[in-house]
Protein backbone atom coordinates (compact mmCIF):
# COMPACT_ATOMS: atom_id res chain seq x y z
CA UNK A 1 0.00 0.00 0.00
CA UNK A 2 1.36 3.35 -0.50
CA UNK A 3 1.79 6.28 1.94
CA UNK A 4 -1.63 8.45 0.34
CA UNK A 5 -3.90 5.10 0.73
CA UNK A 6 -2.70 4.64 4.21
CA UNK A 7 -3.12 8.17 4.73
CA UNK A 8 -7.07 8.37 3.23
CA UNK A 9 -7.33 5.34 5.67
CA UNK A 10 -7.13 6.94 8.50
CA UNK A 11 -8.92 10.23 7.53
CA UNK A 12 -11.68 7.77 6.96
CA UNK A 13 -11.23 5.68 10.38
CA UNK A 14 -11.21 9.55 11.98
CA UNK A 15 -14.35 11.05 10.79
CA UNK A 16 -16.81 11.97 12.83
CA UNK A 17 -19.68 14.17 13.57
CA UNK A 18 -18.25 16.63 16.06
CA UNK A 19 -15.51 17.89 14.01
CA UNK A 20 -14.06 18.47 10.14
CA UNK A 21 -11.64 15.47 9.37
CA UNK A 22 -9.12 15.32 6.52
CA UNK A 23 -5.49 15.26 5.53
CA UNK A 24 -3.16 18.11 6.29
CA UNK A 25 -2.83 20.65 3.15
CA UNK A 26 0.44 22.17 3.91
CA UNK A 27 1.88 23.52 7.47
CA UNK A 28 0.81 26.53 6.83
CA UNK A 29 -2.80 25.77 7.21
CA UNK A 30 -2.44 24.85 10.94
CA UNK A 31 -1.79 28.76 11.17
CA UNK A 32 -4.84 29.65 9.60
CA UNK A 33 -7.92 31.26 10.38
CA UNK A 34 -10.21 28.27 10.61
CA UNK A 35 -13.69 29.33 8.67
CA UNK A 36 -15.86 27.57 11.00
CA UNK A 37 -16.17 27.46 14.74
CA UNK A 38 -16.38 23.30 14.32
CA UNK A 39 -13.02 21.56 15.45
CA UNK A 40 -10.81 20.94 12.41
CA UNK A 41 -8.56 17.34 12.86
CA UNK A 42 -5.77 17.06 10.23
CA UNK A 43 -3.71 13.70 9.41
CA UNK A 44 0.04 13.29 7.98
CA UNK A 45 2.08 11.00 7.92
CA UNK A 46 5.14 12.54 8.35
CA UNK A 47 8.35 9.95 8.32
CA UNK A 48 9.48 6.41 8.33
CA UNK A 49 12.39 4.41 10.11
CA UNK A 50 14.10 1.23 8.65
CA UNK A 51 15.62 -1.41 10.52
CA UNK A 52 16.54 -4.76 9.49
CA UNK A 53 13.70 -7.43 8.74
CA UNK A 54 13.91 -10.93 10.92
CA UNK A 55 13.92 -12.84 7.30
CA UNK A 56 17.62 -12.29 6.84
CA UNK A 57 17.32 -13.95 3.09
CA UNK A 58 14.85 -11.87 1.73
CA UNK A 59 15.28 -8.53 0.95
CA UNK A 60 12.77 -6.45 3.43
CA UNK A 61 13.32 -4.26 5.80
CA UNK A 62 10.86 -3.31 8.73
CA UNK A 63 9.78 0.00 8.18
CA UNK A 64 7.88 2.28 11.02
CA UNK A 65 5.70 4.97 10.00
CA UNK A 66 5.03 7.79 12.03
CA UNK A 67 1.76 10.22 11.41
CA UNK A 68 0.69 13.08 13.58
CA UNK A 69 -3.26 13.64 14.04
CA UNK A 70 -3.53 17.41 14.61
CA UNK A 71 -6.66 18.55 16.09
CA UNK A 72 -7.70 22.58 16.11
CA UNK A 73 -10.73 23.17 18.73
CA UNK A 74 -12.00 27.01 20.28
CA UNK A 75 -12.27 25.27 23.43
CA UNK A 76 -10.16 23.07 25.62
CA UNK A 77 -13.54 21.42 27.79
CA UNK A 78 -16.79 20.44 26.71
CA UNK A 79 -18.29 18.09 23.76
CA UNK A 80 -16.68 19.42 21.17
CA UNK A 81 -13.31 20.71 23.09
CA UNK A 82 -9.61 19.77 22.34
CA UNK A 83 -9.52 17.08 24.94
CA UNK A 84 -12.91 15.44 23.67
CA UNK A 85 -11.71 15.58 20.00
CA UNK A 86 -8.65 14.51 21.28
CA UNK A 87 -10.44 11.40 23.17
CA UNK A 88 -12.30 10.67 20.08
CA UNK A 89 -9.55 9.99 17.61
CA UNK A 90 -7.05 8.13 19.96
CA UNK A 91 -10.45 5.26 20.54
CA UNK A 92 -10.91 5.24 16.45
CA UNK A 93 -7.00 4.75 15.43
CA UNK A 94 -5.48 3.33 18.46
CA UNK A 95 -4.63 -0.28 17.91
CA UNK A 96 -6.09 -0.59 14.06
CA UNK A 97 -4.93 -2.88 12.15
CA UNK A 98 -4.18 -1.07 8.83
CA UNK A 99 -3.78 -3.69 5.92
CA UNK A 100 -0.19 -5.24 5.17
CA UNK A 101 0.77 -3.73 8.89
CA UNK A 102 2.94 -5.98 10.92
CA UNK A 103 1.86 -3.87 14.07
CA UNK A 104 -1.24 -2.09 15.10
CA UNK A 105 -1.19 1.64 15.46
CA UNK A 106 0.27 2.95 18.83
CA UNK A 107 -0.21 5.83 20.26
CA UNK A 108 3.01 7.70 21.46
CA UNK A 109 2.24 10.90 22.68
CA UNK A 110 -0.21 13.85 22.34
CA UNK A 111 1.25 17.37 23.10
CA UNK A 112 -0.11 21.22 23.35
CA UNK A 113 1.40 23.25 20.42
CA UNK A 114 0.21 26.60 20.60
CA UNK A 115 -3.75 28.01 22.15
CA UNK A 116 -5.32 31.53 22.92
CA UNK A 117 -8.67 32.35 23.71
CA UNK A 118 -10.75 30.69 20.55
CA UNK A 119 -8.17 28.74 19.30
CA UNK A 120 -6.16 25.59 20.70
CA UNK A 121 -3.83 23.48 19.06
CA UNK A 122 -2.69 19.84 20.63
CA UNK A 123 -1.35 17.14 18.30
CA UNK A 124 -1.15 13.22 18.74
CA UNK A 125 1.41 11.13 17.77
CA UNK A 126 1.13 7.47 16.26
CA UNK A 127 3.29 4.80 14.48
CA UNK A 128 2.37 1.66 13.07
CA UNK A 129 5.36 -0.94 11.24
CA UNK A 130 5.02 -3.25 7.89
CA UNK A 131 7.55 -4.99 6.16
CA UNK A 132 8.69 -3.50 2.59
CA UNK A 133 10.07 -5.59 0.18
CA UNK A 134 12.64 -4.15 -2.27
CA UNK A 135 12.17 -6.20 -5.59
CA UNK A 136 15.14 -4.26 -7.23
CA UNK A 137 17.28 -5.68 -4.87
CA UNK A 138 15.61 -9.60 -5.68
CA UNK A 139 18.26 -10.57 -8.22
CA UNK A 140 21.03 -9.90 -6.06
CA UNK A 141 19.27 -12.73 -3.69
CA UNK A 142 18.98 -15.52 -6.66
CA UNK A 143 15.16 -14.17 -7.62
CA UNK A 144 13.85 -17.68 -7.32
CA UNK A 145 12.50 -19.64 -4.53
CA UNK A 146 14.31 -23.08 -4.02
CA UNK A 147 12.05 -25.99 -3.25
CA UNK A 148 13.12 -27.97 -0.38
CA UNK A 149 11.89 -31.92 -0.66
CA UNK A 150 12.16 -33.90 2.57
CA UNK A 151 13.02 -37.68 2.77
CA UNK A 152 11.37 -39.37 5.18
CA UNK A 153 12.14 -42.82 6.22
CA UNK A 154 9.14 -45.17 7.30
CA UNK A 155 10.39 -47.51 10.06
Amino acid sequence: MTYQEYETMLVAALQMEAAVVQPLPHADFLNLPRKTQQPHVFVILNGATYSESDWLDVPTMLETIQGEVFVQCNERYGDTGVFAILTAVRERIACLKLPHAKTAIAIDAFKYIAGSTNNWLYSMTFTFARYVMFESRMMEVGGTIKQIKTNMRQP
